[in-house]
């Protein structure tokens, strides 16, 4: 039987085994989060920080950083209104 923090463990382990196995997102990627609804810059992996979470900053800088689940990461539309021209990073 697992302990709360065991599974905090694996759960990590699988998160970064996915994050590894794809190579996306990488940091100074544009990607969309469905679960704020927000796209932004990745700034760190969950290998940084040692959560399964990654940090995000709005394109541009201007506003709150804030940290999303690979799961609800998909590449930012650059066609959108806002959203970096491709080629811009």
């Amino acid at each position: 039987m697992f302990s709360c923090g065991q599974l905090t463990t694996v759960s990590y382990m699988k998160e970064q085994r996915h994050t590894t196995a794809s190579g996306w997102p990488r940091r100074g990627d544009l990607a969309h989060d469905a679960a704020t609804g927000r796209a932004g810059v990745v700034i760190a992996l969950p290998e940084d920080t040692g959560a399964p979470v990654f940090h995000l900053r709005p394109d541009g800088g201007a506003g709150e950083d804030w940290t999303a689940k690979r799961g609800s990461l998909t590449p930012a539309d650059t066609s959108e209104p806002g959203a970096a021209p491709e080629g811009a990073r």
